[in-house]
């Protein structure tokens, strides 16, 4: 993940938020379901956790059944089509979820492609392929849009389908200025859309705690397995019973590092 890398950790202040004081009750407390993966299971530097002699065509079966979820980064560069979606289904376990991020055709345009009905639609499509194994999908705004285009993206989010859960990972810095982050959580609350958490050094803005729904997604960006990776980790999983108690019931760590290969060690 290049969001927030830096090239020394020095003097990067690591610590994690409290409790945001916006928060509430979402929902009854219930069992609360936390998947940990990484960002992909076919990387050419992830080779060494499956097997030798193994196929790729295999990696993903193997990839399920160490891990609860995917951070389904190919989406972002081509729908995946219907077929790929069936035969991905068909070897993974009941337990395991595909997170897709949503497609740059979309995200990359000033209105969210909102008049592209006919790539919308081929998406949505998708989407309802992937049945129960469908995560929580994640729109990845890009520095340039600001909260001057919060009507647009809240329209947009209007005319998302209402069974598939969604987060949203803002990087222009002025999301996160007081006045606007409150006014956009409660937007996202009201809508039960998820606010993406990004645990990373060079953007602290964005490793907040403001929860909106009952899903959580947080994209956690390590430093080579520094001891620093590890206290991180530990402190945002003690907040697992506050997450509970609020009614959070499905939680997705996704852990990127420099070397993509530290993904799968961390995880």
């Amino acid at each position: 993940m290049k969001f927030g890398k830096i090239a020394s950790i020095e003097g990067v202040d690591f610590s994690i938020p409290l409790a945001h004081k916006d928060n509430r009750a979402l929902a009854r407390p219930a069992k609360l379901r936390l998947r940990v993966g990484a960002p992909a299971w076919s990387h050419p530097s992830f080779a060494k956790i499956y097997p030798k002699g193994i196929k790729k065509s295999e990696y993903l079966a193997i990839y399920a059944r160490m891990y609860g979820a995917v951070e389904l980064n190919s989406s972002f560069y081509q729908i995946p089509k219907l077929e790929v979606v069936k035969n991905w289904k068909k070897q993974v376990p009941e337990f395991f979820r595909f997170c897709p991020k949503v497609p740059r055709i979309f995200s990359q345009q000033s209105d969210l492609g909102l008049g592209n009905k006919q790539a919308r639609n081929q998406f949505f499509d998708v989407l309802k392929e992937f049945e129960r194994h469908l995560g929580t999908c994640f729109l990845q705004l890009p520095p340039t849009f600001s909260p001057r285009s919060m009507d647009p993206l809240l329209h947009w989010l209007d005319h998302w389908p209402k069974d598939a859960s969604i987060a949203l990972e803002f990087r222009h810095k002025s999301w996160f200025e007081d006045a606007t982050f409150s006014s956009m959580a409660d937007e996202l609350q009201e809508r039960k859309v998820s606010l993406v958490i990004t645990d990373a050094g060079g953007v602290r803005e964005v490793c907040h705690h403001r929860l909106t729904s009952c899903q959580l997604l947080l994209r956690f960006s390590g430093n080579g397995l520094d001891i620093t990776d590890f206290d991180r980790l530990n402190k945002w999983i003690s907040y697992l019973a506050y997450w509970q108690e609020l009614g959070i019931h499905d939680v997705y760590l996704f852990i990127h590092q420099t070397e993509e290969s530290q993904s799968y060690t961390l995880a």
